[in-house]
């Protein structure tokens, strides 16, 4: 299956778990909150690619991240949103989060492999969630959409070029390639789904 496969049928599926979920706004963003906030540049920081071009690539997302506080620029939002997570989120997502989280713990090479599809499927259908978020935002009295702004305008660069870094560690003596970016993208999407479950 080709990347722009997998990441369509993501896609497809993160669309139907985003229009269907009737969860109260200040819920769904106070547990995208716990889940990314802390996490998406740790996640970033553990991918350690084989190819040049997915270096770059990731580098550059990391970079960004840190150099405009992605981490509080979230947590802000949620502030604005009356939604800051509690622990009752934290735990909701949990067990998502911590399925993420071991696909690092596989050794260095699938470290690389597993960051970079995990990273492409929540990058490439933020086009999706992004959008969503800032609509309930708005029913939650928001009154800064920094978040949601940046995001849906950086997150299109960054998902172009996780796509083509995917597409570069083909070249890679991967064992079973197809399967292991298989895996990272079905427990990103286990991720999104649960918090518009």
């Amino acid at each position: 299956m080709s990347i722009n496969q997998f990441l369509e049928t993501a896609e497809n599926m993160v669309r139907v778990a985003v229009e269907r979920c009737e969860t109260d706004s200040h819920i769904v963003i106070a547990r995208y909150t716990a889940a990314i906030a802390g996490n998406f540049q740790k996640w970033l920081g553990f991918t350690t690619p084989v190819h040049p071009y997915s270096q770059w690539a990731i580098a550059d997302n990391l970079h960004l991240e840190k150099e405009e506080n992605h981490d509080d620029m979230l947590r802000d939002f949620a502030k604005f949103c009356k939604a800051r997570p509690e622990m009752g989120h934290y735990d909701y997502v949990g067990s998502s989060v911590r399925s993420v989280n071991a696909l690092f713990q596989r050794g260095q090479l699938l470290c690389g492999l597993h960051g970079l599809a995990l990273a492409a499927v929540l990058e490439n259908t933020s086009k999706i969630f992004i959008p969503d978020l800032a609509k309930r935002a708005k029913e939650c009295g928001c009154t800064d959409f920094t978040y949601t702004d940046k995001h849906g305008e950086a997150d299109v660069a960054h998902s172009d070029a996780f796509r083509q870094a995917l597409e570069k560690e083909r070249s890679i003596e991967y064992s079973h390639f197809d399967l292991r970016v298989r895996e990272a993208i079905s427990h990103g999407l286990v991720l999104i789904r649960t918090i518009f479950s």
